[in-house]
């Protein structure tokens, strides 16, 4: 049986996870959150670019959030 996911699912996760960590700590280095999270939620090479910039422009807070 395959799962069947919309796209972005897996980008949205990533960003929920490294937001998950930087609540936890919020001195945590976000380019050191990135590469974790595009293993752990296997993105794309294009994926890891996008939440690489998404992070940057949106990490001041320690709270992330994308857009449904």
């Amino acid at each position: 049986m395959s799962n069947i996911t919309q796209k972005g699912d897996a980008i949205r996760a990533a960003v929920k996870w490294i937001s998950a960590c930087r609540q936890d700590d919020p001195s945590r280095d976000l380019d050191q959150l990135v590469e974790p999270a595009a293993v752990k939620f296997n993105l794309s090479p294009k994926e890891t670019i996008f939440l690489s910039r998404f992070v940057k422009e949106n990490g001041d807070a320690a709270t992330l959030s994308f857009p449904e």
